[in-house]
């Protein structure tokens, strides 16, 4: 990464693992960063850890220095096997996931530190993602996505299929408007909770192109789609939505609330 100039296409031909005891000793070598513009095709090897820009603190915790790093993940893909990235850590810059399985089954994740900057999901998979205060993550599509989704920042869903998938927003927004999902799940601190919030506004869960009642805390085989409420006469919509009032505007808009 260091020897690769800004712009340039770098394939792994080997697996990269970081010596943490070097790390630990001051020895940063094998500690992968980028902080230049790159693209990074995986072909089909393995980073156990990577981090994206730099950013070096003072005591008193304000910013020395910054270094955007710039990258774009891909993968050839072959025979069925894929590349990855165990850790990912998003430190300052941008980021575009275009291929590649990142995260891992033993809560390695993609990790975006607060105020980091823009990540595009745009293929691959990402198993297990926190989204710090001041980061926005937006998927737009990629197979196979699952985990925990920890938020703090920004987190919207266009398009995409996942697997099983628990979603926890801290104090951030999500807001969800396309994408399957086998299982889906929401959660606070302490609890499960109904899935409405996760929605952006106009849209709903669907299975068997009907509409599901999201104040249910789990959901399985279901995708998401624009819906208009349709209230019953107690004001009730079969998404979960309550009624209370129906506005026209001057332009002829009609809208729920």
């Amino acid at each position: 990464l260091n020897a690769a100039q800004d712009g340039d296409t770098v394939k792994l031909l080997a697996d990269h693992t970081t010596n943490w005891s070097d790390v630990e000793a001051g020895e940063y070598s094998t500690l992968a960063v980028v902080k230049k513009t790159l693209t990074l095709e995986l072909n089909v090897w393995t980073v156990d850890y990577l981090v994206v820009g730099e950013v070096v603190s003072d005591e008193a915790g304000g910013i020395l220095e910054s270094t955007d790093g710039n990258l774009t993940v891909a993968d050839n893909v072959q025979g069925g096997g894929y590349g990855k990235i165990k850790n990912l850590e998003f430190v300052k810059g941008s980021l575009a996931i275009q291929g590649g399985w990142i995260g891992d089954y033993d809560g390695s994740k993609l990790t975006c530190n607060g105020n980091s900057g823009s990540v595009i999901i745009s293929g691959g998979t990402v198993y297990n993602a926190t989204v710090g205060d001041g980061a926005t993550v937006t998927v737009t599509g990629g197979t196979g996505h699952a985990g925990n989704w920890c938020n703090d920042g920004t987190l919207n869903i266009t398009d995409g299929t996942f697997g099983n998938v628990k979603f926890r927003n801290n104090g951030g927004t999500i807001a969800i408007s396309g994408g399957t999902f086998d299982t889906i799940t929401n959660s606070d601190a302490s609890s499960t909770i109904p899935l409405m919030p996760l929605l952006a506004n106009g849209y709903a869960f669907y299975k068997d192109n009907a509409v599901q009642d999201s104040t249910a805390k789990t959901m399985t085989d279901v995708t998401v789609g624009a819906h208009t409420h349709v209230p019953d006469e107690h004001g009730k919509c079969a998404c979960g939505a309550s009624i209370i009032a129906s506005v026209k505007t001057a332009d002829g808009t009609e809208r729920t609330y």
